[in-house]
């Protein structure tokens, strides 16, 4: 949520989510105690603006900014204790973006997609996990992710994110 000065008493509500598909090699190199694997990252994203006017009578307008890429990543994995640490490193170098250069209800065509590169779109994305060993098939999972992303393009966008999760996982 994010409130303008107190003359303006408007206010925007930011709702962001993503998915990614990393793959990476059954084996990688052996490296500090652990494994250093060099794979490949797929991610979109999709981030949407909701902007409340002050005027009770105005409606409420929502933007849209979301990424479809490609790159590297690159995953370090060692054991710590009787679980496991990792480290994952993602940075896009091509794909696509879609920003209308106006409301939803108002752009034509609704999804523009445009081609990016490093260019114009400067993207990074960092998971650092630790995982339980297993006990009776279960273990847990603490997962703390960072992302930044910064499009040069006729309306910029900036934008940081971190994320906290706490899992249980079972073993089939």
């Amino acid at each position: 949520m994010l409130t303008g000065p107190s003359t303006q008493r408007s206010d925007e509500r930011v709702t962001d989510g993503d998915i990614h598909l990393s793959l990476f090699p059954a084996t990688g190199a052996r490296a500090l105690g652990g494994r250093v694997s060099l794979g490949l990252d797929a991610q979109t994203t999709a981030s949407v603006i909701a902007h409340h006017y002050p005027d009770p009578a105005a409606k409420t307008e929502s933007y849209v900014f979301g990424t479809l890429t490609l790159g590297p990543s690159l995953l370090f994995e060692r054991p710590v204790g009787e679980g496991s640490v990792s480290a994952q490193l993602s940075v896009p170098v091509a794909g696509f973006v879609v920003q209308p250069y106006s409301a939803l209800r108002n752009a034509r065509p609704p999804l523009d997609f445009r081609g990016a590169t490093l260019a114009s779109l400067q993207s990074a994305s960092g998971l650092f996990s630790y995982q339980t060993s297993q006990r009776r098939g279960m273990s847990m999972l603490y997962q703390y992710g960072l992302s930044m992303t910064r499009y040069e393009h006729a309306l910029p966008v900036r934008g940081l994110s971190h994320s906290m999760t706490i899992g249980v996982g079972r073993a089939w």
